[in-house]
């Protein structure tokens, strides 16, 4: 069966997004490429300027009136902003403005470096791009397989959620203490990472490892703690019991409460990682509940404007293991994906 769109095959880096894109029945060999910033920023230089009209023979290849309507900030040799206006047409290695380009006297006409700034992310810019269709239009069905690196960076950069790590009552500090792996035997002075939750509570409850019930989950104490957690701006919870690999009724109990308060971000051990290792299971966990709202945000916006879940527009993302999941798992699950990056090179070795 001939494929009826195009398909897009899309890395988002820390740095570059990369991106081919294949045309419906292509001919042999015909691929298109692009490759942009990952902040979705176009930086160019300034070449000439006629009252409102700012020329770079860099957007030459652009399409036409692809830029419109898109931020145009100009910055001085320090990075500062120096003139902000928005762009009314974008033609051939031209960019006019709404407002003419009234230059500080220190600053001459040329030579200044400019951003062009707009709300899309650094992919939908890219399927823009070789599709030929202006930033403002609309994008027709298409096929998308997506690798990023967004929580791998937001892991190594500490700028993912504030997050609230629930646990049995007696374990709350399970993360501080850790696994005793020692990298280096002899180190008397051993620096531990510290944990990616801001604060914990312990929940008092129990089930023994047959998944029977040993002490019921008391939601009064639960309820006040999300409450609190809420009212001091806590965004994403962790929910890692002991022993809910075998029996997760304490922990679905505990994510409908968190719901049910306004919690959107609810990561539960039994969901992500149902394993019987009770460290590799909460680190997992309070590592997706981390990421989970900045990912979750991030490929929201990738499907709102792509079409719902997928179904407009087959979108799969590549995970840590070199497959592919979908983007509703992918946005319950955004720590499948961290190690899609290295996966994925990996797999390209291989053919």
């Amino acid at each position: 069966m001939k494929n009826q769109l195009w398909q897009f095959w899309i890395d988002v880096g820390g740095t570059f997004t990369d991106c081919i894109a294949c045309p419906p029945n292509p001919k042999s060999g015909f691929l298109q490429r692009h490759k942009l910033l990952s902040s979705a920023i176009t930086p160019g230089l300034i070449e000439h300027v006629e009252g409102n009209v700012l020329y770079d023979h860099r957007r030459q290849q652009d399409p036409p009136a692809f830029w419109n309507g898109a931020q145009l900030r100009v910055l001085d040799c320090d990075g500062q902003l120096i003139f902000e206006s928005t762009i009314a047409e974008s033609q051939e290695a031209s960019l006019q403005l709404e407002s003419e380009f009234v230059r500080p006297a220190e600053y001459g006409s040329t030579g200044l470096r400019y951003e062009i700034h707009t709300p899309l992310e650094a992919p939908l810019i890219a399927i823009h791009y070789c599709l030929g269709i202006p930033l403002t239009d609309s994008l027709p069905p298409v096929s998308l397989r997506l690798g990023t690196t967004r929580g791998t960076n937001a892991l190594l950069t500490r700028t993912g959620a504030r997050t609230l790590f629930v646990t049995t009552a007696g374990f709350g500090d399970i993360l501080h203490i850790g696994n005793q792996d020692r990298p280096d035997l002899f180190t008397l002075n051993i620096q531990k990472p510290h944990p990616l939750f801001e604060s914990t509570f312990e929940v008092k409850e129990r089930i023994d490892t047959n998944g029977e019930v040993l002490e019921p989950l008391q939601i009064p104490l639960a309820r006040e703690a999300f409450q609190q957690a809420r009212q001091t701006g806590i965004q994403s919870i962790a929910i890692c019991l002991m022993n809910s690999y075998t029996n997760d009724i304490h922990e679905q109990a505990l994510k409908t409460l968190a719901n049910e308060l306004g919690f959107k971000d609810v990561s539960i051990s039994s969901e992500v990682c149902p394993e019987i290792r009770e460290y590799e299971r909460f680190t997992t966990t309070s590592a997706n509940a981390y990421v989970r709202p900045l990912m979750a945000s991030y490929l929201a916006r990738l499907r709102d404007r792509l079409g719902t879940m997928g179904v407009i527009c087959p979108v799969l993302l590549m995970t840590s293991g070199g497959g592919l999941t979908t983007l509703e798992n992918a946005m319950r699950f955004p720590i499948r994906l961290v190690e899609s990056g290295p996966a994925g090179g990996a797999i390209l070795a291989t053919r």
